[in-house]
């Protein structure tokens, strides 16, 4: 799974695994959305990605500064995206130097529905844009 590259990769392996085990257990299509949450945050160009329970946030790392490419070819465009979400769940932070969106969930259910909700945010935040060689972002990190 971490080597797909697409949801269309993400979907044959699942599909290949019903086909060859019958139903997914609940821990594997977990898994699936893990996959399909990291390929877009590495689309997006975020270099973490992490889930603060109390507040029920998504926080958004995005590129260091020295990533001019990133910020002078998309990051507007991710701005324009902020309405997909809704103006007043989303804020872009400054913290050390670092930029970050954070992304107010709706969903108070943990699990699958959480999942589903991270993996939208974050497809409507990425723009339509030529695919950014991983040499220009560094991967993204989830905790």
């Amino acid at each position: 799974m971490s080597s797909a590259a697409s949801d269309g990769q993400l979907e044959e392996i699942a599909k290949e695994l019903r086909d060859r085990f019958g139903p997914l257990p609940t821990e594997a299509e977990a898994l699936m959305h893990v996959a399909r949450i990291r390929e877009r945050a590495k689309l997006l160009g975020a270099r973490n990605v992490t889930f603060e329970e109390q507040t029920r946030t998504l926080r958004i790392l995005m590129p260091q500064e020295s990533e001019a490419f990133y910020y002078q070819n998309t990051f507007s465009k991710v701005l324009d995206r902020f309405e997909l979400i809704g103006k007043q769940n989303i804020r872009l932070v400054s913290e050390k130097k670092a930029l970050r969106l954070v992304v107010r969930l709706r969903t108070k259910e943990d699990g699958e529905e959480r999942l589903r909700e991270i993996e939208a945010v974050l497809a409507k935040l990425t723009p339509e844009v030529p695919e950014i060689g991983s040499a220009l972002i560094a991967q993204p990190e989830f905790a």
